[in-house]
């Protein structure tokens, strides 16, 4: 018995620690949360304007209003999650945890359309991807379900290929979301061994930079060693970690590195990575479990 109330205990601590960025607060509608995140994601926004010569991918895991999520209803969240969205204006949304009130939501009250949207919408896909086709114009897609284990709607790889309207250059972009299980033989490592094969797959059909986006519950090895690292080697040996090349890394909270998150975006292939920006400000915890995160990319 003791042994076992162990491994259990064992398993909360790892899930608390890869899952949850900060202390988290409760998710509710909340107008000051809600003021608060408009003005730093309009501060942000005027500080790391656009520029047409570059592109922004956002990620960001918007916490499925299911109850086995433990997120609250999405309308609670909505105006300060479409904040996010709107006022930092990404040319490419990546999403996880697209639960159908989400997916509404974003039609309804946003310019952005999906990859595969009818799909997406009817069997309630959850790892999504969104783009602004005033920007962007999506060429190629594919939607790959892992073999290795977990939710068919969450455990998957979509991927668009991208035309970037004011240069005509090319992007691909992959969105994926990694079972929480730390094996590094099946599920989160299966899934890792999966994608690699479907980034090296697109890497021979396209001869452009391929970024990979999204909730890898991967955190790189640090002073801690945390149960996840072993995941994160298996895709910085194929991939390169962003937030590690960039120009300039900014976060909300002085003290967040990059090395502090499970969501990450990579790179294959060249490309300039002028930014890396996490809003690691604690209120955005009022509206999700994870914080977002974006890159300002100058193509080659």
């Amino acid at each position: 018995m003791g042994k076992l109330l162990f491994k259990a205990l064992a398993i909360l601590c790892a899930f608390t620690i890869l899952v949850i960025p900060l202390d988290t607060v409760g998710y509710y509608a909340d107008e000051t949360a809600t003021e608060e995140i408009r003005d730093i994601c309009k501060k942000t926004y005027e500080l790391y304007k656009n520029s047409p010569d570059t592109i922004r991918i956002l990620s960001y895991n918007v916490l499925s209003d299911r109850i086995g999520y433990n997120g609250s209803p999405c309308e609670n969240r909505q105006d300060g999650i479409t904040e996010v969205i709107t006022r930092l204006s990404p040319d490419i949304l990546c999403l996880q945890e697209v639960c159908r009130g989400w997916f509404t939501i974003i039609k309804n009250n946003t310019d952005y359309e999906a990859v595969n949207p009818l799909k997406t919408e009817l069997a309630g896909l959850m790892t999504a991807i969104f783009y602004d086709n005033n920007k962007v114009e999506l060429t190629e897609w594919g939607d790959e379900t892992y073999v290795s284990g977990g939710d068919y709607r969450i455990r998957r790889a979509v991927w668009g290929l991208f035309r970037i309207i004011e240069t005509g250059k090319t992007v691909c972009v992959v969105n994926t979301h990694f079972s929480i299980t730390k094996d590094t033989d099946t599920y989160s490592g299966g899934q890792a061994m999966e994608l690699i094969k479907i980034t090296d797959t697109l890497k021979v059909k396209y001869s452009c930079p391929i970024f990979i986006a999204g909730d890898f519950n991967a955190r790189k090895r640090t002073t801690v060693t945390y149960p996840s690292s072993s995941i994160y080697e298996i895709l910085s040996s194929s991939y390169i970690d962003t937030a590690l090349s960039a120009e300039l890394f900014s976060s909300g909270n002085k003290n967040f590195s990059p090395t502090s998150t499970v969501d990450h975006i990579f790179l294959i292939g060249e490309a300039e990575i002028k930014r890396y920006i996490v809003l690691s400000n604690k209120v955005f915890l009022h509206i999700s479990d994870h914080y977002p995160i974006f890159v300002d990319v100058r193509l080659e």
